[in-house]
């Protein structure tokens, strides 16, 4: 399920293969990103080591010649937040 769309980045939902629970994954096309991919990578680093009830918990990061993509928390898409994103497709 597509959730959000930005400049750079989507955000889809999905499930973790072996517990089944939802995460959010967060698509960043480096291209996009540009000059702030030096700012994009120092966040990455900071969100792995950061552990915080009001921040989103980054699982995983894959990165490949073209994009990330971040594994997210989905505590972080309220069912409200979620169903404003998706009433408009």
């Amino acid at each position: 399920m597509h959730v959000f769309e930005g400049g750079f980045a989507k955000v889809k939902l999905g499930y973790h293969n072996l517990t089944g629970d939802r995460v959010a994954i967060k698509i960043m096309d480096k291209k996009a990103l540009g000059e702030d991919l030096p700012r994009v990578r120092t966040e990455i680093a900071a969100l792995k080591q950061l552990s915080h009830q009001h921040v989103c918990k980054l699982y995983q990061i894959y990165e490949t010649e073209q994009k990330f993509y971040m594994v997210l928390e989905v505590m972080c898409l309220q069912p409200c937040m979620l169903s404003h994103y998706t009433a408009d497709g």
